[in-house]
């Protein structure tokens, strides 16, 4: 096991330590430890074989850091997750000082949302629009200053949210850099399905709506969407049968033609495919 680092008189802290119960060992996350650093320039960590997961945000300044052969600037407002069994060196990004956010947690998922956030590589995770590390941070406060028979339980789903939070925006900026230049294409088509689900569509028109090929329109739909085109234009006109369904007295018949399904049959199969149920036994239930 490594462990270097320099500390020195100028550094400020603020840390928190959290005596957690026997079964908090159970939870998916487990917070250990967390707090403020605010350093010099000479301050530095350097460590491997420590069985827990970091989180480290910058509040001002930029930090530097060393991860699996990657050398990454956590900014203003952004954040990196790291496995602290394997090595990693962590300081100030410049002549200037750091003040950052730390968390040290654990957990049965703990290692395996780091492997899912890092999974093409270390990520720095931007928490400025979306997302906003100082409430999470203040409610780990909060939480731990007056802990309760289920502060363990509030923890862990709250290390969970951030966690997930933190996923979600690693994937979205993935997908926006892979497929930037036909999101706007794919929203196109994804409106006029909206406007015009009553009508008899096809992927093909959809397609060329969006002005490319099927096939690539079709992958792309998938993989922005997480749905093929057919598949979402189903669920959507499902979804505009059920408030027919509940607010009006058309007969299923009429409900299937009026939210753009080609025949009865073909709407009563796709509808209890997708709900579990048949369109009147939920008529009934809705009125319930």
């Amino acid at each position: 096991m490594l462990l270097n680092y320099l500390l020195d008189e100028d550094t400020k802290t603020e840390s928190y330590t959290i005596t957690n119960k026997k079964n908090a060992y159970k939870m998916p996350f487990m917070a250990d430890s967390f707090g403020r650093f605010d350093c010099a320039p000479s301050y530095f960590t350097e460590r491997d074989g420590f069985p827990i997961c970091l989180l480290l945000y910058t509040e001002q300044g930029a930090g530097y850091l060393e991860y699996r052969d990657q050398k990454l600037i956590i900014p203003e407002n952004c954040a990196a997750v790291i496995d602290c069994r394997e090595y990693q060196l962590y300081r100030s990004a410049s002549d200037d000082r750091w003040r950052f956010c730390w968390i040290h947690f654990s957990g049965k998922c703990a290692c395996d949302f780091e492997g899912l956030i890092n999974e093409a590589g270390p990520a720095v995770i931007n928490f400025t629009g979306r997302l906003h590390f100082d409430r999470f941070y203040q409610e780990l406060v909060r939480l731990t200053s007056a802990p309760d028979r289920y502060t363990e339980l509030k923890l862990s789903n709250l290390l969970g949210e951030l966690l997930s939070q933190m996923l979600l925006s690693r994937q979205r900026l993935e997908l926006h850099a892979r497929y930037r230049e036909h999101r706007a294409d794919i929203e196109r088509s994804i409106e006029y399905i909206r406007v015009h689900y009553q009508e008899p569509l096809t992927v093909d028109m959809l397609a060329e709506i969006s002005c490319i090929s099927k096939y690539y329109y079709i992958r792309i739909f998938r993989e922005l969407i997480g749905d093929t085109p057919y598949n979402y234009l189903s669920l959507y006109r499902i979804n505009q049968s059920k408030r027919l369904l509940a607010d009006t007295d058309f007969s299923v018949s009429q409900i299937a033609s009026l939210s753009g399904f080609s025949n009865v049959k073909n709407y009563i199969t796709c509808f209890k495919r997708a709900t579990g149920t048949t369109p009147l036994k939920y008529r009934q239930t809705s009125l319930i």
